[in-house]
């Protein structure tokens, strides 16, 4: 597991000697960020799935990505999350899955994983227990 200090670092220096392959991913990300905003106002979760799963693709290129992120993020989309990606700086075990599908947490368990699910209101994320 990675500090964000750490992997904050490593792409630093991959700017300073590649920035002009990593600026433009550096940019795309901003991108999504911004079109995923506005897929969430529209309530259009189809796009915001694609975005996160394009995102995780560029967070990966830049290094910040691991194998057991990786597995847990493909787990996710095979079982059928509309989307998954990296979650926080990276480097560590934390993502999320875009799904309401309960095959996406056992799919995630299964590659050591484990499922917290939330929900999306005006307010922002609320936990839901299993009580």
């Amino acid at each position: 597991m990675s500090t964000t200090k750490d992997l904050v670092a490593m792409v630093r220096k991959k700017y300073e000697t590649m920035r002009d392959v990593i600026e433009p991913i550096i940019r795309s990300i901003g991108l999504i960020t911004r079109k995923g905003r506005e897929a969430l106002e529209k309530g259009d979760l189809e796009l915001m799935g694609a975005l996160m799963n394009i995102n995780h693709g560029l967070l990966d290129a830049l290094g910040v990505s691991t194998r057991q992120l990786n597995e847990m993020v493909y787990a996710a989309r095979n079982a059928g999350a509309l989307g998954s990606k990296l979650t926080g700086a990276g480097g560590g075990g934390c993502m999320i899955a875009l799904s309401d599908r309960v095959e996406v947490e056992k799919a995630v368990e299964l590659v050591g994983g484990s499922a917290l699910r939330a929900r999306l209101d005006i307010n922002g994320a609320i936990i839901e227990s299993d009580d």
